[in-house]
């Protein structure tokens, strides 16, 4: 799993190859090899990326490289059914008591981030996993990076052993001990900083949200004014936004648990949150609150 600083020289080494690979109008001396063009639009990008940033994006070692390798590949593609549940909800689909004890324990463990108020009718809900199923999926594949100087005068020898292929099958066994060692560990993970940043940012979502919707009950109950009912109005605007936003950072936080904070859509992640910020400034927010108070006041 790529670092902060992997990731950013990864996407540099995919950002130089993608400018080297296209011709040029009259350097033509700097054009990129066919063969180097062609492996670039149908191989596999995020390794030749890597080999470019494994050699320091130094292009002449890069090419110079003959790179053979036999990759056997085990992937489990697993699909989750999420979403916000109340017990009635759950019980409902068949679920026993003991099971939806078990999951607002869970839930409330996790932070405030897997549980909430129903914003219609004010009942517990709660961030579950209804479903889980998943498919194995093998495939094996041959590459082959043509080199500029043959260097390499004997054929590479493999260790083709299967205790080569056992990181899939962990990973495809994960447990809730392992997730819980993780939390307690946070910074020798190098997800932590994403996963902070987006947590961060649903922490802050939530308490707005229950701060908004405590005074327009505030409001509803002590007033009954059509300045009142303005600022209800307003308040009651800015939480479906904030809603909104969190279920941003929702289906954020969920891609990320299944396919990992610092993979190629790493990114996204972090543009999904900087839009949130942006769109949910907290002054923003609290400017209605104060407006409300002063003009209830006023009246």
């Amino acid at each position: 799993m790529l670092n902060y600083v992997q990731a950013k020289l990864h996407l540099a080494a995919k950002s130089r190859l993608n400018r080297w690979v296209k011709p040029h109008a009259r350097a033509k001396h700097l054009d990129a090899p066919e063969w180097l063009v062609k492996e670039w639009r149908e191989g596999n990008k995020a390794d030749i990326a890597a080999l470019l940033a494994h050699h320091n994006f130094n292009k002449e070692t890069f090419l110079s490289k003959l790179l053979i390798s036999v990759k056997k590949q085990q992937k489990i593609e697993l699909t989750k059914e999420q979403g916000w549940y109340s017990e009635s909800e759950l019980s409902e689909l068949g679920w026993s008591q003991n099971r939806i004890r078990g999951a607002k324990e869970k839930c409330q463990a996790l932070g405030s981030a897997f549980f909430r108020k129903n914003q219609y009718d004010g009942l517990d809900e709660f961030w579950v996993t209804v479903k889980e199923k998943g498919k194995k999926v093998e495939s094996m594949t041959y590459e082959e990076l043509h080199t500029k100087e043959a260097e390499a005068k004997e054929d590479p020898t493999f260790n083709m052993g299967d205790e080569k292929f056992g990181m899939i099958d962990a990973q495809a066994a994960r447990t809730d001990a392992a997730r819980k060692a993780g939390d307690a560990n946070p910074k020798q993970h190098s997800t932590w900083q994403s996963k902070e940043a987006l947590k961060k940012v649903m922490d802050a979502l939530i308490s707005r949200t229950g701060k908004l919707r405590q005074l327009v009950r505030e409001l509803e109950s002590k007033y009954d004014d059509p300045a009142a009912a303005a600022c209800i109005n307003s308040l009651k605007s800015q939480v479906a936004k904030v809603d909104g936003a969190f279920d941003k950072c929702s289906t954020a936080w969920c891609t990320g648990e299944a396919e990992g904070f610092f993979t190629d859509k790493l990114l996204i992640l972090i543009s999904i949150v900087m839009d949130v910020q942006r769109k949910t400034k907290t002054d923003h927010c609290f400017d209605f609150v104060d407006h409300a108070r002063v003009t209830c006041a006023y009246y």
